[in-house]
């Protein structure tokens, strides 16, 4: 099986998920309720600039690490998965 031909269907979805993140983000506030409580009301704050790139981050950085990390882990000549055997 070939690894690489889901690649850039999931480099489409995280640069869709930037675009929609940038799109969206242009009609908030200069600051933006980021934390609610129970009863939904806000309880915390950020400022959109910081707001949108926590965002981006979330969105786009998380799943960019956890794929080219296994990426690289599992590409190693040695890599061996770790599941015990009970």
């Amino acid at each position: 099986m070939n690894a690489s031909r889901p690649l850039p269907l999931f480099l489409a979805l995280v640069l869709a998920a930037v675009v929609y993140v940038l799109l969206t983000s242009r009609g908030l506030p200069p600051v933006v309720a980021s934390h609610f409580d129970g009863a939904g009301a806000a309880n915390g704050f950020m400022r959109r600039g910081f707001y949108i790139g926590f965002m981006l981050a979330f969105v786009a950085g998380l799943p960019l690490l956890v794929v080219g990390l296994s990426t690289f882990l599992f590409r190693r000549p040695h890599a061996k998965l770790g599941i015990p055997n009970q």
